[in-house]
């Protein structure tokens, strides 16, 4: 749930002031500007107007809540319960008396935003109230009340929660099949607690929308743009499906890629067939590698005959993972060379370059960096990341020049990936050269990859580069030399080298054009200037 807007904020914040006699502005046009922001996170807030003396107040404070409740997720009623509880109402702007028993036939008498009223009441500290609260939802013919009875089902107390739970297993109808399957994700939670008879609860409501007259209903959930229902009806449909490859076959097209795994694992325990082959190739294809790695597996322990060539297509797979994994079954097949592999799909170029790249940073030698150098200057971004990282892994110093010149690549992920690689090699770098150059550039990523760089030199040499970079002309990289700085002298006992005569000049002389910001560092340095 998103925070109060700053709008909505100020709002409250005239409200407060109309309370307290500062404005003239009245206080129910406040509460109707407050119900048309939509913003829900307010609601909490609204509940002190809700036990107003004032009719118009108290009115306007009903109709507020009862918009705003409209723009809940079913998800965020989890978050209005506990936040409902915990807000303070000592504001002496909107009054200290808390809602009380007694409110709730008030609440009632306003017929249909009274489910809206009494569900917030349910909310309430008190036992008591939260009780009588569920006597008046369970006696309305509201969907809107059923949210309410399913959070109070999993109350701490037992004479609440008593008599929540009868109230929803009343509710479990054919004519509330649709607000069950509304809030099937309040549904859901209750199977994950422990108190009282939930589980029992769930499955009830399941076999409610698994009745042959709902199939329709569930069809739709599964296109919910809510990711809890639409993956808990997926699940529903298949545990009442007779045959599971009419859901499977929806599971598999749909755009979100938890349901498609489920299907993935679900169609992996069916007995093995010809449509299943057909399927799990298709699966090795999607976008979502758990996905493809779940697919493979099931291939590899039903079809090991057959799953030769999808395993292999897998050794240029984009997840490291996978790649990894179709390496280990095809050398249980039989004895291969995994970088001849990769080499001779490089020389082709057949395949996705960046895969096999990186296949050949995996299992190759250093001799095989001269056949990467060239990617390093290939048009497209992916491909010279992947020969940047494979560069690092299989040699030290020798390409130290070009990874200094894809430094300053055009593609910012490129640049990083730079700056990653020479971070393990900073102490062969010229921290004078790099300052210059960062100097001189005027490129945004170049110049911050630059000085990050100079961070990752020894104790003594980065701080006079990381001082006159804090008075930098760009404030991001002046206040990200000043975090450094400050991780500098938090990390100053982790080592005890002393430093240099030539270092200790340096620093002083870069102290000395930043003054008198971080005079404190001279702390530092007594100990060294004896």
């Amino acid at each position: 749930m998103r925070p109060i807007s700053p709008e909505t904020q100020a709002l409250l914040d005239r409200l407060h002031r109309s309370f307290r006699g500062f404005a003239r502005e009245p206080a129910d046009e406040i509460l109707r500007q407050i119900a048309d922001s939509g913003d829900a996170a307010v609601l909490p807030r609204l509940v002190p107007c809700l036990v107003s003396p004032e009719p118009e107040v108290f009115a306007a404070a009903a109709r507020a809540v009862h918009r705003l409740l409209g723009q809940l997720a079913p998800r965020d009623y989890v978050w209005l319960d506990e936040n409902t509880r915990h807000v303070s109402y000592g504001d002496v702007a909107l009054g200290t008396r808390r809602i009380i028993a007694s409110d709730l036939q008030r609440f009632a008498a306003l017929q249909d935003i009274a489910p809206s009223l009494l569900g917030l009441a349910s909310c309430n500290q008190s036992g008591y109230v939260r009780e009588a609260a569920i006597g008046f939802l369970a006696r309305t013919e509201s969907g809107a009340a059923l949210p309410f009875l399913l959070l109070r089902v999993n109350d701490w107390v037992d004479q609440v929660r008593a008599v929540a739970l009868r109230a929803v297993e009343a509710e479990c109808r054919q004519s509330r099949s649709a607000d069950f399957l509304r809030f099937l994700p309040l549904v859901s939670r209750l199977e994950w607690t422990e108190r009282g008879q939930s589980p029992d609860l769930v499955r009830r409501v399941e076999r409610l929308l698994q009745a042959p007259e709902n199939a329709s209903l569930l069809a739709a959930g599964c296109l919910s743009p809510d990711h809890a229902i639409r993956r808990a009806c997926f699940r529903i449909r298949l545990d009442a499906a007779s045959d599971p490859w009419d859901v499977l076959r929806d599971a598999l097209r749909s755009s979100d890629p938890f349901v498609r795994l489920w299907a993935a694992r679900s169609a992996s325990a069916l007995p093995p067939t010809a449509d299943l082959h057909d399927v799990l190739v298709r699966m090795t294809r999607d976008r979502f590698g758990s996905v493809r790695s779940t697919a493979l597996a099931a291939l590899a322990g039903l079809y090991p005959e057959e799953a030769r060539e999808p395993m292999g297509s897998a050794l240029f797979d984009s997840s490291p993972s996978i790649r990894a994994e179709s390496r280990r079954w095809l050398a249980k097949v039989g004895p291969i060379d995994f970088a001849a592999v990769y080499r001779d799909a490089l020389e082709k170029g057949k395949t996705s370059l960046p895969p096999a790249i990186s296949g050949l940073g995996e299992t190759g030698r250093a001799e095989d960096a001269p056949r990467l150098q060239p990617f390093l200057a290939h048009p497209r971004a992916r491909v010279r990341r992947a020969a940047v990282r494979v560069l690092g892994k299989l040699t030290g110093t020798e390409y130290l020049a070009d990874f200094l010149q894809t430094l300053g690549d055009e593609a910012p992920s490129v640049s990083t990936e730079a700056r990653t690689v020479l971070a393990g090699r900073a102490g062969f770098l010229d921290p004078r050269a790099l300052w210059d150059r960062f100097e001189r550039e005027e490129r945004p990523h170049v110049r911050k990859n630059l000085l990050l760089l100079l961070g990752h030199l020894g104790k003594w040499d980065r701080l006079p580069y990381l001082l006159r970079a804090s008075r930098d002309r760009d404030p991001a990289l002046a206040d990200l030399a000043a975090e450094k700085i400050s991780k500098w002298q938090g990390d100053f006992n982790r080592s005890f080298i002393a430093p240099t005569g030539d270092q200790m000049r340096r620093i002083e002389v870069a102290l000395g054009e930043v003054a008198p910001r971080f005079r404190e560092l001279d702390f530092y340095f007594k100990v060294f200037q004896r």
